[in-house]
C-alpha cells in the first residue's frame, strides 16, 4: 500500500484534471450543422470557447463567394461567410455546458445560446431572453471527408 500511494496521488494531482478536460473538450472540432449546410469548427478562443464558419454548401442559385449578406450593417455585408466567427464569448457554467452568443448569418441577428453534448451530438439552443424562448438544433461531428473553405 505503501508504494501505491506516490501512484494515487500522482493520478489524483494529474489525472483528473486531464480526465475533465476530455470529456469538456468534446465539443471542441468540426460540426455539421442541423441543415446540413455548413460545418462550424469550434475551439479555444483565449479563456473562451468560440467557432467559426469552416465549410458553406454551395447555393446553385447564386455564384461566387458566400458573403455576410444579411448583417444589419452594410459595411460588413461584404465579409466572406468562410472564417467568420458565429459562436463567440462561450464560457463553460457548469461542467460540459457551455453559454455564449450566437450570430445568424441567415438573418443577421445574435442570439443568446447555450450548448452541450448528448452522446455523440451536440444540442445548441439559440434564444431571445430566456432560454424557454428559443430553438435547439443538433449537430453532429462532421467526418473527414468534409471540406474546409479555409484549407488552402
Amino acid at each position: 500500500m505503501r508504494a501505491l500511494r506516490p501512484l494515487i496521488f500522482s493520478l489524483l494531482l494529474f489525472g483528473v484534471p486531464s480526465l475533465a478536460h476530455a470529456q469538456n473538450g468534446d465539443v471542441f472540432g468540426r460540426w455539421l450543422t442541423e441543415d446540413k449546410k455548413g460545418v462550424i469548427d469550434i475551439g479555444h478562443c483565449g479563456d473562451m470557447v468560440c467557432g467559426a464558419i469552416d465549410y458553406v454548401k454551395p447555393d446553385p442559385a447564386k455564384t461566387g463567394t458566400p458573403h455576410d449578406e444579411h448583417n444589419p450593417d452594410p459595411k460588413l455585408r461584404d465579409r466572406p461567410l468562410c472564417g467568420l466567427v458565429i459562436l463567440y464569448n462561450f464560457k463553460e457554467t457548469d461542467p460540459g455546458k457551455w453559454e455564449g452568443l450566437i450570430y445568424s448569418p441567415e438573418n443577421g441577428e445574435i442570439y443568446h445560446a447555450n450548448m452541450h453534448l448528448e452522446g455523440p451530438e451536440l444540442k445548441l439552443r439559440g434564444y431571445i431572453g430566456i432560454s424557454l424562448l428559443g430553438e435547439t438544433q443538433t449537430w453532429t461531428r462532421a467526418g473527414p471527408s468534409v471540406k474546409s473553405c479555409r484549407a488552402g
